[in-house]
């Protein structure tokens, strides 16, 4: 993960330079107090200052007399100085870890939703696209805690062993003596990480079930509010709520264990520090007071280091499955992923050749087989077929969307791989039967991705798609919101305005799939009406089940069962009587 984020390394360098530098400083002043406090205790004890390996040859070349009055004013303020730049240092080290969490958390971001914005379309089938919000939001949300408990954690740490070789250095007898009851805290703590663990995996699947289950219901609350069903959902809710905050509290409860069992064995272990340093220090007369108190001091911060590092240890834990998700979706590998060309994409001459396609979302089902069909530039080609054909899995081979398993594509002899993504899907405009609309303006909608457009290109494309009446009445005119799904609008003004953004698109290959099926009758009649002047000089492709729709097609192909059983014109394929003049009985026509 921080591979893929790619940090900037001098960050995490300074960082954590930073954060050893504040606890060598506590070090510092922490290990003057002694000399100082045996100074206090027994003024000839300033002398062993003067003569010090370090700190004497400074007091030696000072620019004033070395008393005990002016060494124990320096002393003083170089303690004072040791603690500031302690503060400064980690005050610096923590500035380092909000930068790192800046470009952390903000390079994860743009990168997941960078791979998945390209990916193919059977992801978001299988996967629903509620689950990459909750890992751009939520989940990631762990990342920016857990960089806040890494910091914490290397800080606590360095402190620790500082504390840890002070002791040391005071007396080895009393620090092993302090450290015995280590392995049992080890022990238990492990135990409590456990349970955590499982709880908070628990929490992460609990709290994609709410999201998913929001998404599903507040998408489809028609059908929800229709059959009375709001009782059962509040019910499913309820459990995967009550579920969330039962797994919540057990990490928080279990997670506040660690810390007061750690707190209650270093008690137990500073008692026998406190014990066996009495006979330490009435055993052995250079056993200073000065000493005795320091180490005091350096084991309860040892402890209290310790302690807070149990309890960041453990919230970093209940992170885990949070950041596994994210660390999932970051090293998720498409299978058969859509390979960008290198040929950029001009126009079309001859027409679009399909030969031996083969195609499955899956290993087990085959949607098309063995498709052989060359659809002619600038002509009308119907598709048609009972649902469940494969008539939009077929055209959806066109644009890549997906790629054939077997056979391949053509446009005037050039495999449709071979070409630049982005220039050649900038020449296919698709109205489908389900309007693709942001919660935008009109104008927003329109225009999508089409960059800046003319007033004139605009208004001549919303006059054929038989807009311009339904615009005029709106106060906020193209400025006006869609809603989510186009929410505000009728079924038919949606697919209107589908249509006209295809239409300012002027695309090469123009694919209609099932485009007036939300249209009235008349609206139906005046936007075929409409498009008859956008038609020409363009491949078009429609798929209907209507086949009134599609009477004037050059060709029709009629689709079953993911086979291809018959090419033609509409007179052709109704005088040869076979399956598509059956198919068309069975629609009066």
């Amino acid at each position: 993960m921080f591979k893929q984020a790619k940090v900037s390394r001098s960050l995490l360098v300074g960082g954590i330079f930073f954060i050893l530098l504040a606890s060598v400083f506590q070090m510092l002043g922490l290990g003057l107090v002694i000399p100082v406090l045996n100074a206090l205790v027994d003024e000839t004890k300033f002398y062993g200052i003067v003569t010090a390996p370090v700190l004497g040859v400074l007091i030696r070349n000072l620019p004033f007399a070395p008393t005990n009055h002016n060494i124990f004013l320096l002393m003083v303020a170089i303690i004072f100085v040791a603690v500031v730049l302690e503060n400064i240092t980690l005050l610096l080290g923590r500035y380092f870890s909000i930068l790192i969490e800046k470009e952390f958390n903000s390079q994860l971001r743009t990168q997941i939703f960078e791979k998945y914005i390209n990916i193919k379309r059977s992801f978001f089938a299988e996967q629903k696209a509620v689950e990459i919000n909750t890992v751009l939001t939520n989940f990631l949300g762990s990342v920016s805690r857990t960089n806040n408990n890494v910091t914490n954690i290397i800080t606590q740490l360095f402190f620790s062993v500082i504390f840890l070789f002070l002791m040391f250095m005071i007396s080895w007898q009393l620090t092993l003596i302090a450290l015995l009851l280590l392995p049992a805290i080890h022990l238990i703590t492990n135990f409590f990480i456990k349970k955590i663990e499982i709880s908070a995996q628990n929490a992460e699947q609990n709290l994609l079930d709410i999201n998913n289950q929001v998404d599903d219901v507040f998408r489809n609350i028609g059908l929800v509010q229709l059959t009375c069903n709001q009782g059962n959902e509040i019910k499913k809710f309820t459990k995967n709520a009550n579920s969330l905050s039962k797994n919540l509290a057990n990490v928080k409860l279990r997670g506040y264990y660690v810390p007061a069992i750690v707190d209650v064995f270093n008690a137990a272990g500073t008692l026998l520090v406190v014990t066996a340093s009495i006979f330490v220090f009435l055993s052995f007369s250079s056993f200073s007071i000065g000493r005795l108190l320091v180490f005091f001091v350096s084991l309860r911060r040892f402890v209290s280091n310790i302690q807070q590092l149990s309890g960041t240890y453990v919230q970093s834990v209940a992170e885990m499955p949070m950041l596994k998700k994210v660390v999932d979706y970051l090293d998720y590998q498409e299978p058969n992923p859509i390979i960008d060309g290198n040929k950029r994409y001009s126009t079309m001459k001859a027409g679009i050749q399909f030969e031996k396609v083969d195609f499955s979302y899956d290993t087990q089902t085959q949607i098309v087989r063995d498709i052989n069909l060359f659809i002619p530039a600038n002509k009308i080609t119907a598709i048609v077929g009972p649902s469940g054909a494969g008539k939009t899995s077929l055209v959806n081979l066109i644009p890549r969307f997906y790629d054939p398993q077997a056979g391949r594509i053509q446009i005037d002899g050039i495999d449709i791989k071979e070409f630049q993504l982005a220039t050649y899907r900038k020449k296919i405009a698709i109205v489908s039967q389900q309007a693709m609309l942001f919660n935008d303006t009109i104008r927003g909608n329109i225009t999508y991705g089409l960059g800046e457009v003319s007033n004139e290109l605009l208004n001549k494309s919303l006059e054929q798609a038989q807009l311009k009446d339904l615009i005029a009445k709106l106060p906020m005119g193209l400025d006006s919101q869609v809603g989510t799904q186009g929410a505000y609008f009728s079924g038919g003004e949606i697919q209107r305005l589908c249509i006209a953004r295809a239409i300012i698109a002027n695309p090469d290959i123009l694919i209609l799939d099932e485009p007036t099926s939300a249209l009235d009758a008349e609206t139906e009649r005046n936007l075929e009406l409409a498009m008859k002047s956008i038609l020409p000089d363009r491949t078009v492709i429609i798929i209907a089940h209507r086949l009134v729709t599609i009477r004037n097609a050059d060709q029709i192909v009629f689709l079953e069962e993911g086979r291809i059983q018959e090419v033609g014109t509409f007179e052709e394929l109704t005088a040869k009587g076979e399956r598509f003049a059956q198919y068309c009985k069975l629609q009066n026509l």
